[in-house]
């Protein structure tokens, strides 16, 4: 069964994101990828401004699914862990609520962390240069 849920401007989105998260991670990945050419790669935005660089620019995303967290080099979490080796990655998580932007295909290195709800927080993988080296994570 396939449920429909209205996103915050009226629009239905159909099943779990759909169409409608796809489009928007595409849109928002090519304004990210656009965004660090031009200011580079060291900027570091708040989920609050960033959503509203969205809204500034007309990409603000449809989709109630949509979050900046999902898409992050060196973090994930339980709904994202099995589709992490081929999803979208655009930023650094900092700290809490709080992201540098890299767009796409960026030479990250570093550890992926993930903290399962009521555990610690682990290294479930690790990338070099861009390229995913190790990807062990636990799925409970």
């Amino acid at each position: 069964m396939v449920y429909n849920k209205i996103n915050r401007f009226g629009g239905i989105i159909m099943g779990m994101g759909g169409n409608v998260l796809e489009n928007d991670k595409r849109k928002i990945a090519d304004f990210i990828n656009d965004y660090v050419k031009k200011n580079g790669y060291n900027v570091v935005l708040s989920n609050k401004e960033l959503n509203a660089l969205y809204e500034e620019n007309g990409v603000a995303p449809e989709s109630v699914y949509y979050l900046n967290s999902d898409y992050c080099y060196n973090r994930t979490n339980k709904g994202m862990v099995e589709n992490f080796k081929k999803d979208l990655h655009i930023f650094e998580y900092v700290k809490r609520g709080y992201y540098r932007l890299l767009g796409e295909n960026y030479e990250y290195t570093g550890d992926i962390m993930h903290k399962p709800s009521k555990e610690e927080e682990y290294a479930a993988g690790q990338w070099k240069d861009g390229v995913l080296v190790e990807w062990n994570p636990r799925i409970n």
